[in-house]
């Protein structure tokens, strides 16, 4: 992700002016924030998918989720649809 983000494919949530954050780590959970489009998207499912291929693990994408902050409900579907997740709301319950 970070390699991603350094080189412009894909954008993070911008704090200030020059500072941005794309990644966040709680134990086994990780949270990727990042601009609503489909450069981001195809940038992401390449990451994920390079990752489960360099590591041999897989990704549970049925217990993946995807949230959206003032996006269109037919970009929100189409986007779950191709990373094959669902779609939740904000606020959202953690274990």
């Amino acid at each position: 992700m970070r390699r991603a983000f350094d080189n412009g494919s894909f954008t993070g949530y911008e704090v200030t002016t020059d500072l941005y954050f794309h990644t966040l780590q709680f134990a086994d959970d990780t949270v990727i924030v990042g601009d609503g489009n489909w450069d981001n998207l195809w940038t992401l499912k390449t990451v994920l998918r390079s990752f489960e291929l360099v590591s041999g693990l897989k990704i549970n994408f049925f217990k993946s989720k995807l949230y959206g902050i003032n996006l269109e409900d037919s970009f929100l579907s189409a986007a779950s649809a191709f990373l094959h997740c669902e779609v939740d709301s904000i606020p959202f319950r953690f274990l």
